[in-house]
Parts: structure tokens; C-alpha cells; sequence
């Protein structure tokens, strides 16, 4: 395929430029796809505003070494943590781990026998006397399990 001079017209400023059978040389010799959008003269101002935007966010040419990459390169290092061996554990390790003897499993809920300790109050809603799990605050409403379950729509 033969080249030709080609007249565009600039994505900036809108004057007509010729993207010459040179410059189309030269950017198939770069590998570049398309035909350019800007003049010659908008495009190396836009490259001058681009350079200027660089040098000011630290980016010269001068330290361009000191910058940091965005992530660590390279093996992770060891880690300091072994977890305990599988199996059953003996009495000192279930006290370290924070775990009771017996059956493992889930979670939540088990507080050891210990019950939570209980608050009087009068539910705000319609006036039983309740109990509840929290210290009550003075100005800020209390309720009752079904007066509670009732707002919160269950």
C-alpha cells in the first residue's frame, strides 16, 4: 500500500493540518495505529503541559530513581507466627488459646455459665416493667421484647 499525504483537522484548535508521508512513516515504524487527532503545534504544547504536570508532582528526570514502586517486589518474608499443631490440645494450651476443654466448634454465644447481668426498666412503649441487658439511660427509650420485636418488624 502506497502512502499519500493526508489532510486532517486538529481534535484543539480545529485549523486543518497535512499528516505528511513521513510522519506516517514514522508512526507506522513506532507501531502506532491510528492517525494523529492534534497539529504539530498542539501537540507539542499538550506535551509541554504534560511534562510540566510531571516535573511538578516530583516526577524530573533528576530523581526519577527515588521513586518508590506501588507495591514491595520480590518473596514475602518469613513469618514470625506458627500456628498451634492440629489435634488435641493439652490443658495449659486451651487455657493460652482462650478456649475451654471439651468439644471445639462453633462460636458466640457461650459465656462459661456466666449470665449476663440484668437491668429493671419500664418499656417506653407500654409501660411493663421489663428487663434488660443494658444499664438504662435517662431521656432515651427502653422496650420490651415484643414492643421491641414490634418496631424492628420482625
Amino acid at each position: 500500500m502506497e502512502l499519500a499525504d493526508i489532510s486532517l483537522k486538529c481534535a484543539d484548535c480545529g485549523q486543518d493540518f497535512i499528516h505528511t508521508v513521513a510522519d506516517q512513516e514514522r508512526y507506522q515504524s513506532r507501531g502506532f495505529a491510528h492517525t494523529p487527532k492534534r497539529c504539530p503545534t498542539c501537540r507539542e504544547a499538550r506535551r509541554q503541559k504534560t511534562a510540566a504536570g510531571k516535573q511538578a508532582a516530583g516526577a524530573s528526570e533528576d530523581n526519577i530513581g527515588n521513586i518508590l514502586p506501588a507495591r514491595p517486589t520480590g518473596p514475602r518474608p518469613p513469618r514470625d507466627f506458627r500456628p498451634p499443631p492440629r489435634g488435641r490440645m493439652g490443658q495449659r494450651d486451651s487455657a493460652r488459646f482462650g478456649r475451654g476443654g471439651g468439644s471445639g466448634g462453633g462460636g458466640g454465644g457461650d459465656r462459661g455459665g456466666m449470665s449476663r447481668e440484668r437491668h429493671s426498666a419500664v418499656c417506653s412503649a407500654c409501660g411493663k416493667e421489663t428487663q434488660v441487658p443494658f444499664k438504662p439511660i435517662q431521656g432515651r427509650p427502653v422496650y420490651c421484647r415484643e414492643c421491641y420485636r414490634a418496631r424492628k418488624g420482625e
